[in-house]
């Protein structure tokens, strides 16, 4: 019987690559995601401790203006950088959309080519099953003819 060879393999090994490369972008891409809601999550906690000064500050009866003006300056720092964090973690979502969609395009590749090489496949051994038999009707035959 002759051997099955899949003519395609080098590109199924290339699309299964770049179907690899793909999920690390996207791994990549998650783990920045995760960083940045990290650290607005750090900086909220900041501004809630920050807030609770100046409160704690107030009721006390003196207040120190210079210093409440320092850490409510503080506090519109923090804001900016909340939003300045707020904004990359949109395109970083946006960067996750596009990577979980060339996943998904080059996992189709990959799909496409694997069942291409199964239907080539089964047809391979539906001809090698026909060739086997023909072989064994012909042996039949001719033991047949010895005998007679």
């Amino acid at each position: 019987m002759a051997k099955f060879k899949f003519r395609l393999d080098s590109l199924v090994k290339y699309r299964e690559f770049q179907r690899d490369q793909c999920r690390q972008v996207l791994a990549d891409v998650l783990k920045q995601e995760a960083a940045f809601l990290k650290e607005i999550n750090l900086a909220q906690i900041e501004r809630e401790e920050v807030s609770e000064e100046i409160r704690k500050g107030s009721a006390e009866g003196e207040v120190d203006v210079q210093h409440n003006a320092s850490r409510r300056f503080y506090l519109t720092q923090i804001d900016q950088k909340v939003r300045q964090v707020q904004l990359q973690l949109e395109q970083i979502r946006q960067q996750i959309e596009l990577c979980r969609k060339a996943v998904q395009q080059a996992d189709a590749a990959v799909k496409a080519l694997e069942q291409l090489k199964q239907t080539r496949l089964q047809k391979h051994e539906y001809l090698q099953a026909k060739q086997l038999e023909v072989e064994m009707q012909d042996t039949w035959s001719a033991t047949q003819q010895i005998n007679f």
